[in-house]
């Protein structure tokens, strides 16, 4: 259910291999089988680094998962306004 391999890179909080994956082009914005991207899964994790690091500017923290959550939505419902207090979270 995570998805590719910068969502397990975001979800798991690791910064190199996210690197990795957005050096190697992936698609910040590319979402899972239910609507999560990598930066939902980093905000939920509570990864701000991560999200502040990889993800912003590019990710578009405006999209709603299948659920109809914002990433900040997510970031807050799981207990970290950190992440969820980034520019465009």
């Amino acid at each position: 259910t995570i998805g590719s391999g910068l969502m397990i890179g975001a979800w798991e909080g690791n910064i190199p291999l996210m690197a990795l994956f957005v050096a190697r082009g992936a698609d910040v914005n590319k979402a899972n089988r239910i609507g999560e991207t990598a930066l939902m899964h980093a905000a939920w994790k509570g990864h701000a680094k991560a999200v502040e690091r990889q993800l912003q500017p590019a990710a578009n923290a405006q999209l709603l998962d299948d659920r109809g959550l914002s990433t900040l939505e997510m970031a807050r419902s799981s207990g970290h306004a950190a992440a969820a207090a980034l520019p465009g979270g």
